[in-house]
C-alpha cells in the first residue's frame, strides 16, 4: 500500500487532507473544549506524519536520524 501512496503522490496528499478534516469535524462534534481540542490534535498530528512518511520514502527518516 506505501508503495502505491509513493507512486501516486497527489492522490495522497489529498487522502491526507480529506482524512484531517474528516478527524477534525469528527471531533467537533464531540464538544467544544481544551481536552477534546488537545485530544484532536495528538489524532491528527500522527495521521499526517504517516501520509507524509507515504509519500517521502525511508532517506527522510534517515536523513533525520544522523
Amino acid at each position: 500500500m506505501i508503495n502505491f501512496l509513493r507512486k501516486h503522490a497527489v492522490l495522497t496528499w489529498v487522502l491526507a487532507i480529506i482524512a484531517d478534516f474528516a478527524i477534525m469535524i469528527g471531533f467537533m462534534f464531540i464538544g467544544d473544549s481544551e481536552t477534546i481540542t488537545m485530544l484532536s490534535y495528538f489524532v491528527r498530528v500522527p495521521v499526517l506524519f504517516f501520509f507524509l512518511y507515504a509519500v517521502s520514502e525511508k532517506k527522510t527518516i534517515s536523513k533525520m536520524k544522523n
